[in-house]
């Protein structure tokens, strides 16, 4: 049997920096979808995804605005779970930069893909650590 390494307050203000960080800009850039302050976001919507959506592309940007604010949500009050689907997300949203020739931003989301996994990842071993605190 393994021993479980007992987290220590470094690795907690690790994962307490993730979940917030990660959590509060998925809730801001995901309500910014609706405003468009930071940016005009439609503008990242590449011209084959626009004509494969069954939607207009300002509608569809509300509804990315709709799930990554849940995502966000997700991050802060189940970040296990919010850092697997904000990977998974990134990874998708990545994508479509890719087909945009957006390659250093896509370069950039697929590392917020990395971060939010590594949160997913540093999560279990606080829950495994929180379970054998108390077992």
């Amino acid at each position: 049997m393994h021993a479980i390494p007992r987290m220590d307050a470094k690795l907690n203000r690790l994962w307490w920096t993730m979940r917030i960080g990660f959590g509060v800009v998925f809730l801001i850039v995901g309500l910014d979808k609706f405003f468009n302050l930071l940016a005009v976001w439609t503008s990242y919507v590449s011209e084959r995804t626009a004509e494969l959506l069954p939607v207009s592309v300002d509608t569809f940007m509300r509804g990315v605005g709709v799930l990554e604010m849940a995502i966000g949500a997700a991050l802060l009050l189940v970040p296990r779970l919010g850092g697997y689907a904000a990977s998974i997300w990134m990874i998708c949203v990545a994508a479509n930069l890719v087909a945009y020739r957006l390659y250093d931003l896509a370069g950039r989301d697929l590392l917020i893909a990395l971060g939010t996994y590594g949160l997913a990842r540093v999560t279990e071993v606080v829950h495994l650590e929180q379970a054998h605190a108390v077992g």
